[in-house]
C-alpha cells in the first residue's frame, strides 16, 4: 500500500466582511492540467483526486467553472492576474502568498527519490550530493532542494514526465517528485527500470488558494475541510491510485518474444535440417524470459515493501499506521478492544541537524527507530509519522498502561548511548481511543498532549486532558 498522509494544517486568514451575495454568478477555478493522479484536464474534463475533493470542499459556494490552462505555470499566471478565482490544489509558498490566500491543509503526500535499478538505495536528499538530481522547475520541491541542499548538482526539468524520462535514459541520476505521481507514471508508462530509492522529509501540504478579493470564501472551505473524514480520504485515494505489478509490461515482452518463436517453429517444419540451430535459439530465449520474470518479481516485491515502509528507518509509514488505526476504531465501536496512541517527537532536532549535519540527523533517526522496535510489543504498530515524529499504536492498552509505556520509552531513550550525538531526549503525548471517536480526533488529542509536553520544558510525558481527568 502506498503512503497517504492526511491532516489539517494551520488556519486560513480570517474571513472578510463581504458576503456570498457579492460574488459573480460563476467562479473560475484552475488546476494543474497534467499532474495525475492528483489532477489533470483530459478531453476538456477535470479528472483526478482533486475532482473528488472539489465536490466536498466547494459545498455551499456559488457555481464554479473550470478555466482550462496549458500548464502549471499558466495556472499560476492566471491566478496572479485574477482570472482564476480559486486554485484547487497547491502548496503554500511566500511567493504565492503575494497573490493568493490559503485554506487549511486538506491533503498531505510524501515526495520520493526515484532512480534506476543499477544505482543503490540512497535513502534521503542528504545522501544525494554526488548525484545529478532533478525536479520540476517552479514546483515547491525545487525551491526546497536549492535552498537547503546547495551541495546537490540540481537540474530543473520542464515536467514530471520529462524528469522520469531523463532518469530512464541516464541523463539524470535521481528525480524527486510526488510518490503518487511517480507510481502512476511508472505503472502507466511501463518504466520497469525505475524504482523508489529514498524519501524526503519535505511533504506536500496541499491547500485551496483563493484570490484576496474573495478570501472570505475560505471560512466556508475550511468548514468543509473539517467535515472530511478518514473514509473520504481513503475512498478518494483508492479510486485514483492503483499500484499494480508490472504484469502488462511482462505480457508485452512475452508476446514480443513468443511471436518470433512461433514463426520459427513453423519454419522448422519446412527446414528440418536447421532443427539444432533453432533449438539452441529457443533455449536461450526461454532462459532470457525466465530471467526477466524473476527480475520483475523482485522489483514488484521491493515496490510493495516501500509502499508501506519508510525507506530511511524501515518503520511503517503514515499510511500503514492509518490503516491499522482504522481497524482499531472499528473494534472500539463494538467495545471489542482498548487502544492507545503514544506520539513522540525528538526535542530540538533542527538544532541537531544544524550543528551536526543531515547525515548525522538521519543516523539518529535510524538508531531511535531500532530502539523503539526493540521496546515495542509484538502487537504494537511502530511508525514514522513524519520528520522527527514517531507513533506507537498500542492495541489492548488503556490510558494507564499507555502512560507506563511512554515513561518506560522516555527512560530507555535517556539511558541509550547514541553513536553520533552526546545525548537525546523526546517529548511524549498519549491518548486512549474513545468509543465513537474518529482517528483524526483521537490523534488530535495526542498531538495536543505532545504540544503541552513541549511547552512544559520537553523530555516529559503528557496525557490528553480528558484521559488525564479520568486517572486523577
Amino acid at each position: 500500500m502506498l503512503c497517504l498522509l492526511m491532516m489539517s494544517g494551520a488556519h486560513a486568514p480570517a474571513a472578510q466582511t463581504s458576503s456570498l451575495e457579492t460574488l459573480p454568478q460563476t467562479l473560475n477555478y484552475c488546476i494543474d492540467p497534467d499532474w495525475m493522479p492528483y489532477e489533470a484536464i483530459i478531453d476538456g474534463e477535470h479528472q483526478g483526486m482533486s475532482a473528488d475533493y472539489r465536490k466536498l470542499l466547494f459545498k455551499g459556494l456559488p457555481e464554479t467553472r473550470l478555466l482550462s490552462t496549458s500548464s502549471w505555470s499558466d495556472t499560476l499566471k492566471r491566478a496572479k492576474q485574477g482570472h482564476c478565482h480559486i486554485v484547487l490544489m497547491l502548496n503554500k509558498t511566500d511567493a504565492r502568498s503575494q497573490y493568493l490566500e490559503f485554506s487549511d491543509v486538506y491533503l498531505r503526500a510524501a515526495n520520493v527519490l526515484v532512480s534506476r535499478f543499477e544505482l543503490p538505495v540512497i535513502g534521503s536528499l542528504s545522501a544525494a550530493k554526488n548525484y545529478r538530481v532533478g525536479a520540476v522547475e517552479g514546483y515547491r520541491i525545487s525551491e526546497y532542494i536549492q535552498t537547503h541542499y546547495p551541495e546537490i548538482d540540481f537540474v530543473p526539468v520542464a515536467s514530471e514526465d520529462e524528469g522520469l524520462r531523463q532518469v530512464e535514459h541516464g541523463e539524470l541520476d535521481v528525480y524527486v517528485g510526488s510518490m503518487y505521481l511517480v507510481n502512476n507514471r511508472i505503472q502507466k508508462q511501463g518504466l520497469t527500470n525505475l524504482r523508489i530509492v529514498g524519501w524526503t522529509r519535505f511533504d506536500d501540504a496541499l491547500r485551496v488558494g483563493v484570490v484576496p478579493e474573495y478570501s472570505y470564501l475560505l471560512s466556508r472551505i475550511n468548514q468543509n475541510i473539517q467535515q472530511l473524514t478518514e473514509q473520504h480520504h481513503i475512498d478518494i485515494y483508492q479510486r485514483w491510485n492503483h499500484i499494480k505489478p508490472y504484469n502488462k509490461t511482462d505480457h508485452d515482452l512475452v508476446w514480443q518474444i513468443s511471436l518470433p518463436l512461433v514463426l520459427l517453429i513453423f519454419f522448422l517444419a519446412y527446414r528440418y535440417r536447421l532443427l539444432g540451430q533453432y533449438n539452441e535459439r529457443l533455449s536461450a530465449t526461454n532462459a532470457e524470459l525466465q530471467a526477466l520474470r524473476a527480475k520483475l518479481e523482485d522489483r514488484n516485491k521491493e515496490l510493495s515493501y516501500l509502499s508501506v515502509h519508510d525507506p530511511l528507518t524501515g518503520l511503517y509509514n503514515r499510511t500503514q499506521v492509518i490503516v491499522a488505526a482504522s481497524e482499531q476504531v472499528k473494534l472500539k465501536s463494538r467495545d471489542v478492544n482498548d487502544c492507545s496512541i503514544v506520539l513522540l517527537d525528538i526535542d530540538d532536532f533542527k538544532q541537531l541537524n544544524d550543528q551536526f549535519g543531515h547525515n548525522t540527523g538521519d543516523k539518529v533517526l535510524k538508531e531511535l527507530s531500532e530502539l523503539l522496535e526493540e521496546q515495542a510489543r509484538e502487537v504494537d504498530v511502530v511508525g514514522r509519522w513524519g520528520g522527527e515524529e514517531f507513533i506507537l499504536l498500542c492495541p489492548g492498552t488503556n490510558i494507564s498502561n499507555a502512560r507506563f509505556v511512554a515513561f518506560r520509552l522516555k527512560q530507555e531513550i535517556n539511558n541509550f548511548t547514541f553513536s553520533a550525538v552526546p545525548d537525546l531526549t523526546c517529548s511524549f503525548g498519549v491518548s486512549e481511543l474513545h468509543k465513537g471517536e474518529s482517528f483524526d480526533a483521537w490523534l488530535e488529542r495526542a498531538d495536543q498532549a505532545l504540544y503541552k509536553a513541549k511547552a512544559q520544558g520537553k523530555n516529559c510525558v503528557c496525557l490528553a486532558e480528558d484521559d488525564a481527568d479520568r486517572l486523577s
